[in-house]
């Protein structure tokens, strides 16, 4: 039984790492956008890409708000 929770919980630190890495990536993806283009296509992407990483962002602070009430 304490082997599964084990695994459950090494599980869920994976996830948050690589959820943690995806945030990190689009935050510098959307800086770069940000700095270097303009224009109504680039503003599109712009939103984009800012829509995916305030998913991310919120998926991180259920998964921290979870941990934290364990």
């Amino acid at each position: 039984m304490l082997g599964v929770f084990m695994e459950k919980e090494m599980a869920s630190s994976l996830y948050e790492d690589k959820l943690e890495s995806y945030i990190d990536t689009l935050r510098e993806v959307l800086n770069e956008l940000c700095c270097t283009t303009n224009g109504p296509e680039s503003n599109i992407e712009k939103l984009n890409v800012s829509c995916q990483l305030d998913k991310l962002i919120v998926e991180y602070m259920n998964i921290k708000k979870n941990n934290y009430a364990k």
